[in-house]
């Protein structure tokens, strides 16, 4: 065993392991793969690596507003896995997509607010940044992501609810919860 690969040691372990512990040496061998495919993508020329893990290749500049965090954006994008194997893209479907920084995966939330409208960016999204150990349709468990990501148009963030709306539905949280304590003879239960 000694000077055996650990993806070799991880296989060996697995054919003896009971049923239910035969997964964890394939995460482990996942995990490292992943930790090594970022390693080596954080060394080639142009790429940024951010301390969330979040890595991006700037393909052209942007010279356009930024965006908050609730402002809609106009993107095209696509996303592949690190094999290639394409996921989504707005490109494919023939029109940009609409969303706000805080309506996407925390990788785009984060590279979205740095970018300027204009910019086309390619992103190197790690899991947790991603889609994590859930994963979702075609997105395996624990993928790294990459997406090639043009923020065409910032348009204005959504309005803050006006003080009259806050108060009136504050009122109507407070006449319900009266009501209730009334309908209930004065027991609430939490």
């Amino acid at each position: 065993l000694v000077g055996m690969p650990l993806h070799g040691l991880l296989r060996r372990v697995a054919g003896c392991a009971s049923p239910a512990l035969r997964p964890f040496p394939r995460m482990l061998c996942a995990s490292s793969g992943t930790a090594a495919y970022l390693a080596r993508n954080a060394t080639r020329a142009g790429v940024t690596s951010l301390p969330s893990g979040l890595q991006y290749e700037i393909l052209r500049e942007g010279d356009g507003p930024r965006p908050a965090l609730s402002t809609a954006c106009e993107c095209h994008y696509s996303g592949t896995l690190v094999d290639g194997t394409e996921f989504d893209s707005s490109y494919a479907r023939g029109a940009p997509a609409t969303f706000a920084p805080d309506q996407v995966i925390k990788g785009w939330t984060e590279a979205m607010q740095l970018m300027q409208e204009g910019a086309h960016w390619k992103l190197t999204v790690p899991p947790h940044l991603g889609y994590g150990a859930r994963g979702t349709g075609a997105i395996p468990a624990n993928a790294v992501l990459i997406f090639e990501l043009e923020l065409l148009k910032v348009g204005a963030p959504r309005p803050a609810p006006s003080p009259l709306l806050l108060a009136t539905a504050l009122s109507f949280l407070a006449l319900a919860s009266y009501a209730a304590f009334l309908l209930t003879g004065g027991r609430v239960e939490l």
